[in-house]
């Protein structure tokens, strides 16, 4: 009867394993203290650590240093509270192509609420960052040429019925 219960548990855990590998999202487990235990294949990749991580390292040393001691500090304020920390960042490595990154950690609680493990997924944000950062930089274009033209221009925004006018509107 054991031997059966160990054979399902060993096949439940061998199906977990595949699924988290084959999981579009970068995912890793860490220790109560965030030394990482286990990344998926994904999370390596985005990561740009194609090899299997030292045990023990901690997560935060793959986040970009001028933002890893925020990172840092915001993690240990939602551990104390026992809640999710989520946070765009930068990454270290930089050789995956993945700049920007949307780190969530997620404690794993006993049941006397004592954080036993951490969750986390990483997914690739540099395509948004980099969508906001060209589209601030045309609005900003934009602002400056409305702001020396002496044309007046204005906007009709049919599904809102708003209808906005530069200053140099008559």
């Amino acid at each position: 009867m054991v031997s059966r219960a160990t054979a399902r548990l060993e096949a439940n855990q061998v199906r977990l394993r595949a699924l988290i590998d084959q999981s579009p999202l970068g995912l890793f487990e860490a220790t109560n203290d965030g030394q990482i235990e286990y990344i998926n294949a994904v999370g390596r990749k985005l990561m740009g650590v194609e090899h299997v991580l030292v045990p023990g390292e901690h997560w935060a040393t793959l986040i970009h240093p001028e933002e890893r001691s925020a990172a840092l500090a915001e993690w240990h304020v939602c551990l104390d509270r026992r809640r999710e920390f989520r946070r765009e960042l930068r990454l270290a490595h930089q050789g995956s192509g993945v700049e920007w990154a949307h780190l969530t950690i997620t404690p794993l609680l006993d049941a006397n609420g004592a954080v036993i493990a951490h969750l986390g997924t990483v997914v690739d944000v540099t395509s948004k960052r980099k969508a906001q950062d060209l589209l601030r930089s045309s609005e900003e274009r934009f602002g400056l040429a409305v702001r020396g033209s002496s044309d007046g221009i204005w906007d009709w925004n049919l599904i809102t019925n708003q209808i906005w006018f530069s200053p140099m509107w008559p």
